[in-house]
């Protein structure tokens, strides 16, 4: 967090005319998440991130809540799957079981970023179920009450559908998108629609199913020009207004802003 709140100052100063230290970028790249080997009797091989330093002989292994498993989303600190896979197999057991809510929805999207798809399923259920209760559908903090309403714990559902099922990141120049299939929920979902998503003056909706996701542009961007997709095999698409984009789920995608010349290059097919 330290180094994200040292970088962020140092890339919105200048937009904002104001000035930082001029260390203060260097001092954030020097911030390091350490990795240590996966605790011993773990049966787990490869690195995984300790809660912190000499964890867990201390103080022993077990947690609140989602803390270290936040390090992949929603902090966006680049680590391997494998090692993403070790924290959250590690880190599920030793976390109170009556913690709070938001909890579950962490692991959700972390085990879809994984590609474990059959975790994933059970955890996306558990950020919701059963802490909500009626008649209302409202969160309670833990199993047995606690803050009611939680919201908390609805945030981190949303944040498990939102992001979890799209598979988007926001990134200061891009955008990501690594769907997993709607099937992953749990909920007999055969496809899953995020619409109205307001990105540099433009507005569109994604559409994942079991095979493939489609982007279909319903603003145009203000400024002019289009947004450009990259999918996962290089190839640019410009997304044109009202024209869907239909591409295969599997593999990364590239949402570029709108740039002038964004809308005289690429194609649009489907």
């Amino acid at each position: 967090m330290a180094a994200i709140a040292l970088a962020a100052a140092a890339e919105l100063a200048p937009l904002l005319g104001a000035t930082v230290p001029a260390d203060w970028m260097a001092k954030a790249e020097g911030l390091r998440t350490p990795t240590s080997p996966a605790p011993d009797g773990s049966g787990l091989s490869g690195s995984y991130h300790p809660e912190y330093d000499g964890y867990p002989k201390i103080k022993g292994p077990r947690v609140k809540q989602a803390d270290a498993v936040m390090l992949s989303y929603p902090f966006g600190v680049n680590m391997s799957a494998a090692t993403l896979s070790n924290d959250l197999t590690w880190y599920e057991p030793q976390t109170d079981p009556n913690g709070p809510a938001m909890t579950w929805a962490i692991f959700a999207i972390g085990w879809f970023n994984t590609g474990n798809y059959t975790h994933a399923c059970t955890r996306f259920r558990r950020g919701f179920d059963p802490n909500v209760h009626p008649p209302y559908m409202v969160w309670s903090e833990t199993l047995h009450g606690g803050c009611t309403p939680f919201l908390t714990g609805a945030g981190g559902f949303l944040q498990s559908v939102v992001f979890g099922t799209s598979g988007m990141r926001l990134l200061s120049d891009r955008l990501t998108f690594l769907p997993p299939p709607p099937s992953a929920t749990g909920a007999g979902a055969t496809s899953m629609t995020l619409h109205g998503v307001h990105w540099r003056g433009a507005r569109f909706d994604q559409a994942v199913t079991e095979d493939s996701v489609t982007f279909t542009v319903t603003q145009a961007p203000a400024a002019g020009g289009a947004l450009t997709l990259v999918a996962a095999n290089g190839v640019r698409h410009v997304l044109q207004n009202g024209v869907p984009l239909t591409l295969p789920r599997a593999g990364l995608l590239t949402m570029l802003p709108p740039t002038a010349a964004s809308s005289r290059t690429g194609g649009t097919g489907n």
